[in-house]
């Protein structure tokens, strides 16, 4: 293991791309390489500490304005802690000062759910797993679909803990149940019900004050998003605006909120 370690370091070290992400194989098994990404400090980002205080700090909690190397290696420390934990997380075979090496996870969620017939199990996987994650106090803050691994044997693997935060709290799970409910509806023909199957399973794994802080985003999303709604027509009509529309409807049937009508003036969109 020492040996292979070692040949691991050196093709971090010695890696002439670009990438920051990027697999490779090892007498046929495959790895990733994750490099320090890019610097994200600008001045919205250095406003972000001085936003997420008083009640607004559970929701703006992000690590983006963190330095690239200082983000790789809490990231680091993040995944060797929660691996030693048992937690459905990334695998680490080793290390340097600017990059890190981990085990093929499987296929990212978003193809998974695009090529399966069995959409609504899978979904249920993947909130049952945050609800694993949320259990244990571990916060993702951003399980983007992109950023979870399916296996062949279904095992569900969370990767990019970049902006996982240190600090716990229910908007923050909240926010990440929230994030997950988005991204489930970048697929097409997965239902709402699907989603709000999901939901049940994420829900059981959490507490009362969770899913309080649910509701109460839901609401202010609701508040918030209907004013461009009502003004411009237009406003619904982009595909990632349809798409939010369709995650919003989705929370509000599911925290019971009332949903603006001007959100879907010609009826609510297939599934609901």
């Amino acid at each position: 293991m020492p040996c292979f370690n070692s040949y691991l370091k050196s093709i971090s070290q010695n890696s002439e791309s670009d990438e920051l992400v990027r697999s490779f194989q090892v007498n046929g098994q495959r790895f990733w390489l994750k490099r320090a990404g890019e610097d994200k400090h600008r001045w919205y980002h250095r406003m972000l500490p001085l936003l997420s205080r008083g009640k607004l700090k559970g929701w703006l909690n992000s690590h983006a304005y963190i330095p690239p190397n200082a983000r790789l290696f809490g990231e680091l420390k993040r995944l060797l802690a929660l691996s030693l934990q048992g937690l459905p997380v990334v695998q680490i075979t080793s290390f340097t000062d600017h990059s890190f090496i981990t085990k093929d996870a499987g296929v990212d969620a978003k193809t998974i759910l695009e090529q399966s017939t069995e959409k609504r199990e899978i979904v249920g996987q993947l909130f049952d797993a945050l609800g694993t994650l949320h259990q244990a106090g571990v916060v993702h803050g951003r399980p983007a679909l992109r950023d979870i691994a399916i296996s062949a044997s279904g095992k569900v693997t969370f990767l990019d803990f970049e902006e996982s935060p240190t600090q716990t709290t229910p908007e923050l799970m909240a926010r990440d149940a929230i994030i997950l409910i988005n991204e489930c509806h970048r697929i097409p023909d997965l239902t709402a019900s699907d989603v709000q199957a999901g939901v049940a399973k994420w829900r059981m794994k959490t507490n009362r004050s969770t899913w309080h802080a649910m509701c109460s985003a839901t609401w202010w999303l609701l508040a918030l998003l209907s004013v461009p709604a009502k003004l411009s027509a237009r406003w619904s009509q982009k595909p990632r605006k349809q798409r939010l529309r369709r995650a919003l409807a989705t929370l509000s049937r599911l925290t019971k909120s009332p949903l603006p009508n001007h959100f879907f003036p010609r009826g609510l969109p297939f599934g609901f």
